[in-house]
C-alpha cells in the first residue's frame, strides 16, 4: 500500500517501429507526457520495504482540454494524496495497467488474497489454485 506524495510531469522520448513497403522496421520517435510519481510506502507484502518509491505513470490530462477532445490511454493515472495498491517489479518501475493496481479503498479482495498468500508463505505452504 502506498500514498502518492508528489507528481512531476515530464516529456520522454518514445521510440516506435513501423514496417515500410519492403517490410523493414523503421524507427520513429515522438515525445510522450508521463508522470514521475513519488510514493510513500504504507505496507509491503513481498520484497524489501523502502520508505519512498518513484514510478513512471500516466500524466494528468493537459488542462483545459480542447473542446471535443477525448483522452484515451492505457496508463495508470495516480493523484497526490490518494492511497493505492501497486504491484512493483524489479527493474524499471512503472505503474502497470495490466496488474491489479488501483485505489486502496477498492482493493479489498486483492488485499485479502495478498494477506492469505503471505500467511501461507510464512508457514512454508503452497497456494493451491482451484481448477
Amino acid at each position: 500500500m502506498i500514498e502518492a506524495s508528489s507528481i512531476e510531469v515530464v516529456r520522454l522520448p518514445l521510440v516506435t517501429y513501423v514496417k515500410n513497403e519492403q517490410g523493414v522496421l523503421i524507427p520513429g520517435q515522438h515525445m510522450e507526457r508521463r508522470a514521475i510519481v513519488t510514493l510513500r510506502t504504507l505496507r509491503v507484502w513481498k520484497g524489501e520495504q523502502t520508505e519512498e518509491y518513484q514510478i513512471l505513470a500516466g500524466a494528468p490530462p493537459e488542462s483545459p482540454l480542447t473542446p471535443g477532445l477525448i483522452v484515451v490511454d492505457c496508463q495508470q493515472h495516480l493523484e497526490v494524496g490518494k492511497r493505492y495498491l501497486i504491484f512493483a517489479t524489479d527493474g524499471y518501475p512503472e505503474a502497470d495497467p495490466c496488474a491489479p493496481t488501483g485505489e486502496l479503498d477498492k482493493s479489498d479482495s486483492v488485499i485479502t488474497a495478498l494477506d492469505r498468500y503471505l500467511a501461507l508463505r510464512k508457514r512454508g505452504g503452497a497456494l493451491a489454485i482451484p481448477h
